[in-house]
Parts: C-alpha cells; sequence; structure tokens
C-alpha cells in the first residue's frame, strides 16, 4: 500500500509542471485541460472507493460523526482513496486557476506560488488566487 501511496503522489506531480511551466503547450491541453488526468485518477478513486468500503459494509465506520469516520479511514483502501480525492480536486482548482488567470490575462510568472501553494494546501492556494484577482482588478 505504501508502494501505491508514492506512486499516487508522483501521478499528480507531471500534471502540476504542466500547468505550472506550460501553460499553454497543445500537450497540457490535450492531457490536463481535457481532465484525462482527473479522469484516470477518477477511476483509482472509484475502485479503492468502493473496493474499501466493501471491505468496511456493515461496520462502525462512516460519516454520521468524527469518531465514524476516523474508524473507516482505518481501512487503508479508503484512506488511499480519501487522499486521491484531495489530489484529484487539488489539481481540478489548479487547472480552474490557470485557466481563469489566463482569461483575465493574469501573468503566469505570479501563478507559480499559488500553484505550489493549491497543490500543497489546496484550500489555501485558491484564497491566496481569490486575493490576486482582487489586487489585479484594483489596479486596472
Amino acid at each position: 500500500m505504501d508502494l501505491l501511496y508514492t506512486l499516487l503522489n508522483a501521478s499528480v506531480i507531471p500534471a502540476w509542471i504542466l500547468i505550472a511551466f506550460f501553460p499553454r503547450s497543445k500537450f497540457t491541453n490535450k492531457l490536463v485541460y481535457s481532465y484525462a488526468w482527473h479522469i484516470v485518477l477518477s477511476i483509482f478513486y472509484l475502485v479503492y472507493i468502493v473496493w474499501g468500503s466493501i471491505e468496511n459494509f456493515g461496520g462502525e465506520g462512516g460519516m454520521h460523526s468524527l469518531e465514524a469516520l476516523r474508524i473507516g479511514f482505518e481501512n487503508d483502501k479508503v484512506l488511499l482513496a480519501a487522499w486521491a480525492h484531495y489530489l484529484i480536486f487539488d489539481l481540478f482548482v489548479g487547472v480552474w486557476i490557470v485557466k481563469d488567470a489566463q482569461s483575465k490575462n493574469i501573468d503566469s510568472w505570479l501563478l507559480k506560488p499559488i500553484l505550489l501553494f493549491t497543490l500543497m494546501l489546496g484550500p489555501v492556494g485558491f484564497l491566496f488566487y481569490q486575493v490576486l484577482k482582487k489586487i489585479k482588478a484594483k489596479s486596472e
């Protein structure tokens, strides 16, 4: 399971490199902006969330309390699926940021630290991008 976790983490890095350093590339458009990367990872997520949920079926885990959630995440397949969920949605937000910035003519160099924050701390990167947009709008 640790190897799968490492591979899952590594699987998103090329997409982040593409959107950060090659945002207007045809390659980026085909693989990332088309959401093909997200779809592949979503299939992984689906397999592991179903597999882990079947293993947990009838157990005390669930989403009705923090303790039930903690118990549900004790299953490595569910935990790995949850991590895939974070990776997929953080990448989705990163793609949205780049596309939105392009539509607003925001310099792609300003996005690099924001994309790093989005990769590492998704909502923080999203927040920083919102601040950048407000600053840019006021300067126009």
